[in-house]
């Protein structure tokens, strides 16, 4: 399938500074911490840090034509975060609970369905 691409040379060096900025900032802010009056905002510059680097990726996207494209770019994000954090602690979930650890301390060998119908001492 051919996907046609427009190449605008100011759109590329938006697309190439916003992500060499973005992926500096976060370089910087994992050796370093943002203290602000006396606050923490790390956390918080490491997400807008990452927003700004996938935005240059948008940019580049945006050059193709093809709206599939667009969409898949704009979408992979969310799809990504679904999948680590509902369908991946669904998992976790169940690999604990088939685990025999039972109180504050983790053990994680294989227990099966066995824990379920096992006596409580």
């Amino acid at each position: 399938m051919f996907r046609k691409f427009t190449l605008h040379i100011p759109h590329l060096i938006l697309a190439f500074a916003l992500m060499i900025l973005g992926l500096a900032s976060l370089f910087m802010l994992n050796k370093t911490q943002l203290i602000i009056a006396g606050k923490n905002f790390t956390s918080l510059a490491l997400i807008v840090s990452g927003l700004v680097a996938y935005s240059g990726v948008l940019v580049i996207v945006t050059m193709f034509q093809s709206e599939k494209v667009l969409s898949v770019g704009l979408l992979l994000p969310s799809i990504v975060a679904v999948a680590i954090f509902v369908y991946g602690f669904i998992g976790w979930s169940i690999r604990v609970s088939l685990s025999h650890g039972r109180d504050l301390r983790p053990d994680y060998t294989w227990a099966g369905l066995k824990t379920i119908y096992a006596p409580v001492h």
